[in-house]
């Protein structure tokens, strides 16, 4: 503890403050002011937040890239990078709007479902979460290899949808009147582990709330690609 209040005397700490530094493609001497202004204000770091910029991986977001990095060079800062233009993060810069639908967002509708047990490997399609490396991630780092786990700290997800109904709904949990995420990969699975009859499984151990499921309930089960 002593050693850390010397070291705080003597002005050296380890950085605890990351601004959004939001980007509307401003000039080159704004960008280097404003990287100037959060050094000095106590912040060694920052995330890049593309949403206004009007050319997100294009040639303009290229060279303020450029700028933004070269200051950060220059004055020992940490650059995080937003990871998409729209929020929420998976909008792969406009890809999935042109993408094939069975890369679009794919969900299961039902009023009470009960699933237990590993799953990491089954809720997201990599064809679909290609889309978002390719349009985004793959881009920047052909731009500035160099600069990774240096300079650039990494990219921000800014709250990736997962399909659980509406990003803003209080208590919005399983077993509640909701959508939850699926992919193609999924039934497979389910029917190696539930059988056969795997969809209607999926509500039959009613809500959590332990009500048994209503007569009319498997009706309102649907897989929506």
């Amino acid at each position: 503890m002593i050693e850390k209040i010397h070291a705080l005397l003597r002005g050296e700490c380890e950085n605890h403050l990351m601004p959004f530094f939001w980007q509307h493609g401003e000039d080159e001497a704004t960008l280097r002011e404003y990287m100037g202004v959060i050094e000095s204000g106590g912040c060694r770091a920052v995330c890049v937040e593309s949403r206004p910029h009007p050319d997100f991986c294009g040639p303009r977001w290229w060279a303020d890239m450029d700028v933004i990095l070269d200051e950060a060079r220059r004055r020992g800062m940490r650059v995080w990078i937003l990871d998409d233009s729209h929020f929420p993060t998976g909008f792969a810069n406009g890809a999935v709007k042109t993408a094939p639908p069975e890369l679009h967002r794919q969900s299961v509708c039902a009023n009470h479902a009960v699933y237990g047990g590993p799953a990491a490997e089954i809720m997201l399609d990599p064809a679909s979460c290609k889309l978002l490396l390719d349009a985004v991630y793959e881009p920047h780092w052909q731009h500035y290899q160099a600069d990774f786990g240096r300079t650039i700290a990494g990219f921000f997800s800014d709250e990736p949808e997962l399909g659980n109904g509406h990003i803003f709904t209080d208590e919005n949990q399983l077993g509640t009147d909701q959508d939850l995420p699926f992919a193609a990969t999924l039934p497979p699975l389910l029917r190696e582990s539930l059988g056969e009859d795997w969809a209607g499984q999926l509500y039959s151990s009613g809500p959590t709330t332990g009500n048994p499921p209503k007569p009319h309930e498997y009706a309102m089960f649907t897989w929506m690609p």
